[in-house]
């Protein structure tokens, strides 16, 4: 099948994290060129084709984004990121440029902490908390701090 990478990439269940995960204890144990290398021509075939021409396929594509396809807790990270290519004059960016970003409390649950004097990356509009009345959350906003921006967390001691 030569269109098996076009883009029905996304009802794809081997892409998903999820069935990676739950495949662990039936992969071959140490190190398999095969699989490699396999992998490795699927990558080269993917990034042989030409970049995709409509603005809908670049939505969750694992290899481009669009900086009007991040969702809200989604932002593009270096500030120096290679453009790729330009789709109707909007830049294309690669997919690792694409970072997920947590508020200070998340990070902390996740075992990371904030590094102090550290800006916030990106402010969004806060989710309604419970108990919470609407004015008050249109009025509250959510820091958002990427990975680059914590360190792991070290508990003071007793």
């Amino acid at each position: 099948c030569s269109d098996w990478c076009a883009g029905v990439w996304k009802g794809r269940v081997c892409l998903r994290g999820w069935w990676r995960e739950a495949l662990v204890p039936f992969q071959p144990q140490g190190y398999c060129r095969e699989i490699e290398e396999e992998d490795g021509d699927i990558l080269a075939l993917l990034y042989s084709r030409p970049l995709p021409m409509s603005f809908g396929v670049y939505k969750g594509h694992p290899l481009y984004a669009l900086e009007r396809h991040l969702k809200k807790f989604e932002a593009l990270y270096p500030e120096e990121r290679k453009v790729i290519g330009h789709c109707r004059g909007e830049p294309i960016y690669a997919r690792e440029c694409v970072h997920t970003l947590h508020t200070k409390e998340t990070w902390l649950k996740e075992g990371r902490m904030v590094k102090k004097d550290e800006g916030a990356y990106k402010v969004v509009k806060a989710r309604r908390k419970k108990g919470q009345s609407a004015h008050e959350t249109q009025q509250s906003s959510a820091h958002l701090f990427g990975e680059w921006q914590t360190k792991p967390y070290v508990p003071p001691p007793v």
